[in-house]
Parts: C-alpha cells; sequence; structure tokens
C-alpha cells in the first residue's frame, strides 16, 4: 500500500509518509529491526525536507527511530538522541504530552539498561507526575512506567517500594496480566526483578 500511494501521489504525499510510517512501526514490533530503521530513517529524512521541525508526525517518526534503536541494543544512541527529543517535544508540544511521557519512558529505560538506576528512577517519577493529568494513572503507558520502575527499585535493593509499585500495576489491571496482554511481557520482567 505504501509503495503505491508513493507510486500514485509521490514520495513526499503526507498519506505516503503516514503509510511509511506504518509500516517501519509494523517492522519494529514483528523485529525486523534493520527493515524498520530503513524505513524509519527514510521517513524522517523526507519528513524534515518538507516540513518544520516541530510538525507531530516528524516528531513521533523520530520516536520510532530512537525505539528502533533501543530494540537493536544501541543503548548510547538511543538515550542520546531521545534526549534531544524529549526537549523538542516539550518545545513544541508539552511536558505532559502523551509523546513527551513515551519518550521519558525511553530515556528512562536506556539509562536503566546503562545501570544509571538513580538517574532512571528520576526520569520515571518526573514521567509519572507528568503523565498523571493527562493520562491518568491506569493509561498503559502508565502502567508500564510503574513496571519499570519496579526493576528500577528492586534494582537498587529496595524490594518494599517494589512490591508496592506492582501491586499498583496489578490493581490497574484488574489483578492479574494474561499473557496476551500487550504489557505481559514487561510485567513477568518486573515480576522477575522483585523475585531474584
Amino acid at each position: 500500500m505504501a509503495e503505491a500511494r508513493s507510486k500514485t501521489f509521490g514520495e513526499e504525499d503526507p498519506q505516503t509518509l503516514i503509510s511509511l510510517f506504518q509500516v517501519a512501526y509494523v517492522l519494529t514490533m514483528t523485529e525486523r529491526l534493520d527493515e524498520a530503521e530503513k524505513v524509519a530513517r527514510r521517513v524522517l529524512e523526507i519528513r524534515a525536507r518538507v516540513l518544520e521541525p516541530g510538525d507531530y508526525y516528524t516528531l513521533v517518526t523520530r520516536y520510532i527511530l530512537e525505539y528502533i534503536f533501543f530494540r537493536q541494543g544501541k543503548i548510547e544512541e538511543c538515550w542520546q538522541r531521545s534526549t534531544i527529543l524529549l526537549g523538542d517535544v516539550c518545545e513544541f508540544l508539552s511536558a505532559d504530552h502523551h509523546l513527551a511521557i513515551t519518550t521519558q519512558h525511553l530515556i528512562a529505560r536506556a539509562l536503566f539498561e546503562q545501570g544509571e538506576l538513580r538517574t532512571a528512577e528520576a526520569e520515571l517519577r518526573a514521567a509519572l507526575k507528568n503523565g498523571r493529568g493527562t493520562l491518568g494513572d491506569q493509561h498503559p503507558e502508565m502502567l508500564n512506567i510503574r513496571l519499570t520502575l519496579v526493576r528500577t527499585l528492586a534494582m537498587t535493593g529496595r524490594k518494599r517500594e517494589a512490591r508496592a509499585e506492582l501491586d499498583r500495576v496489578l490493581t490497574g489491571m484488574g489483578g492479574s496480566v494474561a499473557e496476551a496482554h500487550p504489557l505481559f511481557k514487561d510485567f513477568r520482567l518486573a515480576r522477575d526483578a522483585l523475585e531474584g
């Protein structure tokens, strides 16, 4: 579909770019990360050339590219680029926008992976504070941030605090997390960190 749109409307057409972005997203979610990176870079290059820097879809494309880097294990690059992205999202959108919250969570995850646990915790708590008013405590992203916080607290030896956070997540998810739930993998990682 993306290629058909590109041939019909041109590579710079907004609908073509949205279709290509969706291709990059699907490739990312199906672990075809190298292909996803190529498509996301292509979309970002075009968007950066034809749109204003604060364009929402350009910012989202930057986020997905940073997320791809995280999934590829390019943690330092992910952290550096996500930090710049967060500044831009806050400038053009707001600090409590959904994209700012998800970007802040990605930064925290990169910090966690680099062993910067206290700094990761500070980012996670800031993301929870910023997202409370716009997303609410039961939003899936907020629950996922809490799961990362559980892991962070457990790794710093604060198991009681970690258990309380995990209980909040379980309450927010209705008391259990089915294996088919999108947050199941992150829930399992949090539970394992707490029990380890």
